[in-house]
């Protein structure tokens, strides 16, 4: 067979640009010598024309750190610190972690609960616990021992931390223990009040599920332990066995912004919403002793299966929910009362299963923890997907954004074709995976597999 030199010399071209054409044999180099020639898209003698071909796509970066300070016990609960710069982290073995967002170093780690934790959030000067063992503790945090282990605490390069390291850490002060119902996993909601001075203790309401049923929702004053509202949504005759109610999975207590008055939204296991308002401020709550009533502005049916987590908008404009389905569900708070409420916005994203969801500070991005693993990023706007972070190898069971000053950009790294913010998912030190620049807001994830990222938004 004659070869047409001119074909030949395009294939050279071809591969010099780092094309790979695989051909079954030199007969049918003739009949892919149109294909060959379309590829270099230019006159082989002419030099100064080279083929234009797809420029390869740039390595993504990596978190910007990974703490593993839990694994290989699943992480449940993250939380972002503004006031003292310090994350926590609650695991299945019911030991919570506070870690220093400056260098990385942890300053406190210590076994809170019995069995494993449901949540544990930073509030000021306390952080707030929940674990699976009935009990909500309160922490208070002294600033001074938590500034004061930078040499006692190094960065660990993998796995747990040693024990002698962990006897050198300080034990925060429990100043409070309320004895709850954790007989599900719905997670406690509190809602701050301001203090009384610097060393007085943390006051707020704090909503759990009913002690006898986990189906209606109970109020707390979280320093006394009063029960100030008690099983929230239970209806006033017995209802059959039949048409037993579906049981909280998420909670969260909230003002409206014209308003006084308190307001709870609860998701359930039938993938219903149901947004509660009272008749009084979180202030007479805590001051007045009288019974309270509360009404239901709305619920909506929006998910086929389990509610897994909700979260608010910073201004409670506006509340986002995920499911064990694929869809992911935006709710109107904030609207005029003499008019009916909007539809809720529902968008089916694809990947169904879908453990936690935290909204951006400024009400703008969407992060949404899967099963499989991934972080995927939502505009807020038309819940279009915006990218997403791949690290993980477990479930992805708890994120929240926090950190620097949110300055509403884009998520850091080189973005794809597909718009994905991807990592390697490699497993070295710490020290391979970033450098402490917090500028912009951070997101923490938490997972079943034992660590936490932190990536830069």
């Amino acid at each position: 067979m004659e070869l047409n030199p001119l074909v030949i010399h395009s294939f050279i071209e071809v591969e010099a640009a780092s094309v790979s054409v695989l051909l079954p044999s030199l007969d049918a180099l003739e009949g892919a010598a149109a294909y060959i020639l379309v590829l270099s898209s230019s006159s082989p003698h002419d030099p100064s024309n080279p083929p234009q071909m797809k420029p390869k796509r740039q390595s993504p970066k990596p978190p910007l750190w990974i703490l593993r300070f839990h694994s290989p016990s699943p992480v449940h609960s993250v939380s972002l610190g503004s006031k003292h710069g310090l994350i926590s982290c609650g695991d299945a073995q019911g030991r919570v972690s506070l870690t220093s967002i400056s260098d990385y170093r942890p300053r406190f780690f210590w076994k809170a609960h019995n069995e494993s934790i449901l949540s544990a959030e930073i509030k000021d000067r306390f952080i707030i616990t929940h674990g699976r063992d009935n009990s909500i503790k309160v922490w208070r945090v002294s600033p001074s021992d938590s500034g004061s282990l930078s040499q006692k605490a190094p960065p660990t390069t993998g796995g747990e931390l040693p024990s002698r390291m962990v006897e050198n850490l300080p034990l925060p002060e429990l100043v409070k223990t309320l004895e709850v119902n954790s007989l599900n996993y719905c997670r406690f909601s509190f809602y701050p009040l301001p203090a009384e001075g610097e060393r007085s203790n943390l006051k707020g309401l704090i909503a759990v599920p009913n002690t006898l049923d986990a189906a209606f929702i109970d109020i707390y004053n979280i320093f006394s332990g009063r029960r100030l509202c008690e099983a929230i949504g239970k209806p006033s005759t017995p209802l059959a066995k039949r048409e037993r109610p579906a049981i909280l999975m998420s909670l969260k207590l909230f003002t409206f912004q014209d308003r006084s008055e308190l307001a709870c939204l609860a998701a359930y296991e039938d993938g219903s919403l149901t947004l509660w308002s009272s008749d009084s401020s979180p202030h007479d709550l805590l001051t007045q002793a009288r019974a309270f009533s509360w009404k239901v502005l709305w619920s909506e049916k929006r998910h086929s299966e389990a509610v897994m987590a909700v979260d608010l908008s910073p201004k409670a404009e506006f509340a986002i929910s995920v499911s064990a389905d694929d869809r992911l569900v935006r709710y109107s708070l904030d609207y005029p009362r003499d008019e009916k409420p909007p539809v809720p916005l529902s968008r089916a994203v694809g990947h169904p299963g879908k453990a936690s969801v935290a909204i951006r500070s400024d009400s703008k991005l969407i992060a949404v923890g899967g099963w499989d693993g991934n972080v995927r990023l939502y505009s807020t706007l038309d819940l279009k997907n915006a990218g997403s972070l791949k690290y993980h190898r477990g479930s992805v069971l708890s994120v929240c954004f926090g950190g620097g000053d949110d300055d509403g950009g884009a998520a850091s790294g080189k973005e794809d074709e597909e718009g994905e913010f991807e990592s390697s998912g490699s497993d070295t030190s710490d020290s391979d995976h970033g450098r402490t620049d917090h500028s912009g807001t951070m997101l923490a994830c938490g997972s079943e597999d034992g660590k936490v990222s932190l990536w830069r938004l």
